[in-house]
């Protein structure tokens, strides 16, 4: 084990500049897929209160038309809140 530490601190003072750009350059692929997966969550929770709205106004149209009371309204309106 001793030796493994070793082996990685002379790598590591040999090639110093290159080790560090590795470093570099996996910390930034990591933060690249980091960034898709959050555009991808967001995209996701933009459709979903955009059919939220949807379902809002279609209730609030049936409400107005008299398919569904006022109180029914209520609760639907509430719970999509």
């Amino acid at each position: 084990m001793l030796d493994n530490i070793k082996q990685v601190i002379s790598y590591i003072s040999s090639y110093e500049d290159l080790f560090i750009k590795e470093k570099l350059d996996a910390s930034l692929e990591e933060q690249r897929k980091e960034d898709i997966s959050n555009k991808k969550l967001l995209s996701q929770y933009e459709k979903r209160v955009k059919d939220i709205d949807n379902l809002i106004q279609h209730i609030y149209e049936d409400n107005i038309s008299g398919k569904i009371t006022d109180d029914r309204f209520a609760t639907l309106s509430l719970n999509y809140e």
